[in-house]
């Protein structure tokens, strides 16, 4: 099927089909495919989102979950693709997503850590994220790989966005410390006392 996207006139043939199998059929190899169509320029992002819409507006929170699950995955593998607007729409909505079912939260997470790496992510953003983060999302609840998410975000965002989140000063300083306190995973911990030093040669 892959193969044959590039042959498809319009997002709307088959875009709808691949979401359904991967939302309610479990096949998580769709999501791969509809990477494949918006790198192939048969759909944009927004057009997958679009599709999503009765998914991500379901009552049942596994199905909304796994609708966002689906683009995170798609962003994963696209997000050098994106334009500012197509950022900046993207980062509103995982951002308010925050606020969704903690089961959902894993897969914002990994959403938000593809626009931590994008380059058009627009000025002001990678703050908004990181406020919307700390305010939100309980990290020591979350499974340590999700918490480790969170630590790579940051780190992103410090690596590319340094001057940017010197405008938060001492909230990220503690906004930091609210979501390392009480780290044990090893792997964790590493990345988190990478920060902590950055943070100090930097400041």
């Amino acid at each position: 099927r892959s193969s044959d996207l590039s042959n498809m006139a319009g997002a709307e043939r088959w875009v709808p089909e691949l979401l359904e199998e991967y939302v309610t059929g479990q096949q998580d190899s769709k999501a791969t495919e509809v990477a494949a169509g918006v790198k192939d320029g048969n759909c944009t992002i927004l057009e997958v989102v679009e599709a999503l819409g009765s998914f991500l507006a379901n009552p049942e929170h596994r199905t909304r979950g796994r609708g966002v699950q689906l683009l995170s995955q798609v962003l994963l593998q696209c997000y050098t693709m994106l334009k500012e607007k197509e950022a900046e729409v993207l980062v509103a909505f995982y951002e308010n997503r925050l606020k969704d079912h903690h089961f959902i939260i894993p897969f914002v997470l990994q959403g938000l850590k593809a626009l931590s790496l994008c380059k058009s992510l627009p000025k002001g953003r990678a703050v908004s994220v990181l406020k919307a983060i700390f305010q939100e999302v309980h990290v020591q609840s979350l499974i340590h790989s999700d918490r480790h998410t969170v630590y790579l975000i940051i780190t992103n965002f410090m690596q590319t966005r340094e001057e940017e989140l010197k405008s938060l000063g001492a909230d990220f300083t503690f906004g930091f410390i609210q979501v390392m306190d009480g780290e044990k995973d090893p792997r964790n911990l590493v990345v988190a006392f990478q920060i902590v030093r950055d943070l100090i040669v930097k400041n």
